[in-house]
């Protein structure tokens, strides 16, 4: 999904990785999420390959 901010000439995607968080806890809905933006036109699959390792804790 192709987005753009005002006065930028080019577009970018939004990239969102979510995962289960260890503990639910009242204010949360027990999930964690990463937001990648980026202009790499490859899958999404391969550009979160290409990412060092995020610590999913």
């Amino acid at each position: 999904m192709p987005k753009a901010m005002n006065k930028l000439e080019f577009s970018f995607r939004l990239i969102v990785i979510r995962w289960r968080a260890g503990q639910r806890d009242l204010f949360s809905d027990g999930y964690k999420y990463h937001c990648i933006a980026t202009d790499l036109e490859c899958p999404a699959e391969e550009v979160v390959e290409c990412l060092p390792t995020i610590a999913l804790s």
